[in-house]
């Protein structure tokens, strides 16, 4: 798997991380799930580790003629065939822009929404000034594009 990480053969990864009840040890945290799941983000290959985004990607193929052909032994497929989805929608951001760039700023956040195959987020309101009204979003929305 490592191999085939370092390579960029996957084009996008699901790893669900297991949820155990009891308490949590330093060792649990080296299992090869979460080696997966970090060489996948060392390596910007597109990662779910959501249950609920896996589900929401599973029924955006369903909505597009369902999932490329497998066959029921394969493990994972990987293809350079192009499927359009609709984009994943991130809710509860922290773009800390402006007002405590030395955080995030809205270029660090955005490429990292991207990067992670989500198409639109939305903003919370904990910047200097919070977005709450027309004047503090048009104020953010200029600050924002003033880099492109």
């Amino acid at each position: 798997m490592a191999d085939y990480l370092a390579k960029r053969t996957f084009d996008l990864v699901i790893n669900l991380p297991k949820r155990d009840g009891g308490a949590r040890r330093v060792s649990n945290l080296v299992t090869q799930g979460y080696k997966t799941r970090r060489m996948a983000v060392d390596y910007a290959i597109p990662l779910i580790t959501n249950v609920k985004c896996a589900k929401l990607l599973i029924e955006a193929l369903m909505l597009i003629g369902g999932p490329p052909p497998m066959k029921a032994h394969t493990d994972c497929l990987s293809s350079h065939q192009l499927v359009r989805m609709p984009g994943l929608i991130d809710v509860h951001v922290h773009l800390r822009d402006p007002g405590a760039t030395h955080k995030e700023d809205f270029d660090s956040g955005t490429c990292a929404a991207l990067a992670g195959g989500i198409t639109l987020v939305c903003a919370m309101p904990n910047t200097d000034p919070a977005v709450t009204d027309m004047a503090s979003l048009n104020f953010v929305s200029e600050a924002s594009f003033a880099n492109c």
